[in-house]
């Protein structure tokens, strides 16, 4: 009788846990996209525990990796836990000192910062680039019914149930012009559609240029659901996510000597629905609104212009104040929507709304400015890391990073679904540069 080797029974044991690992990445997929309907109307008493509502997925997922050796072991991962036992040490040494009651502020402003930035190495262990391409086909799948739900938003008008912000409190969504609101889908919030149509803009275009990566009519559809969710979505922020993909992509097949035969496809494709779509009174309204809005503010600059000006002020504007900052700041977690809501009872901006800001102001200049260059260095890295995949004539990681640099570098990750989408989008970045049943050591 053959008794298994204890190597044999350790790699039975992990091939079993890796797949319920996948269970829990694509749980976390689905409340990530599900989270804000639940939000606004299935469970609104319900809408701020609801916040948190990913946090036991990636606890359980960290716990069965820690138990069966599968635990990224990568420098970033290591790096940000040190870093995360530090911002805790230091803060709870200030709220002993000061002797406030904050410690729920704490707590969740050290689980804004740091709980999901792990996820995004254990994704990238456990999923490989076909996985990633399933991820893909539900995004596409998806980016239809969200573009048709997000034009009966637009339609309707801004007090509708439709339009009601999360927890049903009578609190809308954002106003645009014209008598609309800001779409925001399934979402809580209008950020929700921005980062989810970059994402199925990336995985399109990687449908475009990949042979039978996805079926002709889910492409069709798709495309559809992507023009349609942009033109009505009021929302500069996506367009222009979409316009970084298409430059991310246009750099690949580039690189690739696709250029022309690739450009040629998407132009006619996107010219074609784009001609279809004109004759239908919702696109024609929201491209006028759309427009509008790219028009205000002006005053003689170019978008990019003043889309650069707005980056480098997020950047360069908590350090101009950094007189007024205390060495380890005002408190972790109380820039947050929700730490002001547990100090006040009522939502405030009291210290930033931007996320740069917001850290400085939390946790002073030494380890705000720690924080903030993990990130740069992170992101850094991940675009060098998804570009030298070109070589290996996969553009599908160049593509989920353009979808998600802007978000990981400057995104609010005190807003849950801006925080999602960095650590989920980051994962299926490294993810989709593993081809199955390859291994990259330094995880």
């Amino acid at each position: 009788m053959y008794y298994p080797t204890t190597s044999e029974q350790k790699s039975a044991r992990q091939e079993k846990v890796i797949k319920t690992l996948k269970r829990l990445i694509w749980a976390y997929f689905w409340l990530l996209i599900f989270e804000g309907a639940l939000r606004k109307w299935i469970v609104p008493p319900l809408s701020t525990p609801l916040l948190i509502v990913r946090d036991p997925i990636v606890l359980i997922a960290y716990f069965q990796a820690l138990e069966h050796d599968l635990f990224p072991k990568d420098r970033f991962t290591k790096s940000i836990i040190a870093m995360a036992f530090l911002f805790l040490f230091v803060h709870l040494g200030v709220l002993i000192m000061e002797g406030n009651n904050l410690l729920n502020v704490i707590i969740f402003g050290m689980r804004t910062n740091f709980l999901h930035l792990p996820f995004i190495f254990l994704i990238a262990k456990i999923f490989d680039l076909e996985d990633v391409k399933k991820v893909g086909k539900w995004v596409l799948i998806l980016s239809l019914p969200m573009a048709l739900l997000m034009v009966l938003q637009f339609n309707v008008s801004p007090e509708h149930f439709l339009n009601r912000g999360a927890g049903g409190d009578g609190v809308g969504q954002i106003t645009a012009n014209f008598g609309k609101i800001r779409p925001p889908a399934l979402f809580s919030f209008s950020n929700g559609v921005t980062f989810f149509y970059a994402l199925a803009t990336a995985f399109f275009l990687f449908g475009l240029v990949t042979v039978n990566a996805y079926p002709n009519s889910l492409m069709v559809c798709s495309g559809i659901g992507i023009l349609t969710g942009a033109m009505v979505s009021v929302n500069r922020g996506l367009v222009l996510s979409i316009a970084l993909v298409v430059i991310g992509w246009l750099y690949g097949i580039w690189r690739q000597g696709k250029l022309f035969g690739a450009t040629t496809r998407l132009i006619g494709f996107a010219g074609f629905l784009a001609m279809v779509l004109s004759l239908t009174d919702f696109f024609r309204k929201g491209l006028e609104v759309t427009t509008y809005r790219f028009e205000q503010g002006g005053t003689g600059r170019t978008i990019i212009q003043r889309i650069f000006d707005r980056v480098i002020s997020t950047m360069t504007s908590p350090f101009q104040d950094l007189d007024n900052v205390p060495l380890f700041g005002y408190g972790i977690g109380i820039g947050t929507n929700a730490g002001s809501k547990l100090i006040f009872g009522r939502v405030y901006f009291l210290v930033s709304e931007a996320e740069w800001g917001r850290i400085i102001y939390e946790s002073g200049p030494i380890l705000g400015s720690s924080f903030l260059l993990w990130r740069c260095l992170l992101v850094i890295w991940l675009g060098l890391f998804s570009l030298r995949q070109l070589a290996k004539d996969n553009i599908l990681p160049t593509l989920i990073f353009s979808a998600t640099a802007y978000n990981l570098l400057l995104g609010q990750f005190g807003q849950p679904t801006a925080q999602g989408f960095a650590a989920l989008s980051a994962g299926l970045t490294l993810a989709a540069c593993r081809l199955p049943g390859e291994k990259l050591s330094w995880l």
